[in-house]
């Protein structure tokens, strides 16, 4: 935790936060449009699903308790979908007011080194924190996507610099 600590801090360095609010003013304009056209489709292939699945019901030509299983199962699926588009739709915040923010957040080392934990799961939340482990590398991918768009990634493993930047692309 240390190591992602530090690199979530290093993001709102002075020499970096520049850089960090740019990529997460340009993370909203991200494909919208097309993410929007994926999940749409994503919800019609749920909807065709339980259409299917209740039509064997019907029918009788399947085992009850295996068709419900599957219903069950596309329902939560088309559920997830369905939020993921209810939250594409949020209001794009300006750079400045961007800015504000991570200005109005202070000392984001100081505030990691001293937060208890729900308040540092709260923000590890917030950040759309993504850890992907690579157990080949034996090194942890570390990514922020609030709003589910990639603003940044590094490899935070054991090391003499635990804070290996990784090719990015914004």
């Amino acid at each position: 935790m240390p190591a992602l600590d530090e690199w979530i801090s290093l993001q709102f360095t002075p020499g970096h936060r520049d850089a960090t609010i740019d990529r997460l003013h340009a993370a909203q304009r991200l494909s919208a449009p097309d993410a929007a056209d994926e999940v749409q489709a994503i919800i019609r292939d749920c909807d065709s699903k339980l259409t299917r699945y209740r039509s064997l019901l019907d029918s009788g030509a399947a085992d009850s308790a295996t068709v419900a299983q599957w219903i069950t199962e596309t329902e939560a699926h088309r559920k997830t979908a369905a939020a993921r588009l209810t939250a594409q739709h949020h209001v794009q915040l300006s750079r400045h007011q961007i800015a504000g923010r991570v200005q109005a957040a202070g000392d984001i080392a100081d505030a990691l080194q001293h937060a208890e934990r729900p308040a540092k799961a709260r923000l590890y939340a917030e950040l759309g924190l993504r850890l992907d482990y690579h157990h080949t590398q034996r090194k942890v991918l570390v990514g922020i996507a609030p709003g589910q768009h990639l603003v940044g990634e590094s490899y935070v493993g054991r090391s003499r610099n635990p804070l290996t930047r990784s090719d990015v692309s914004n």
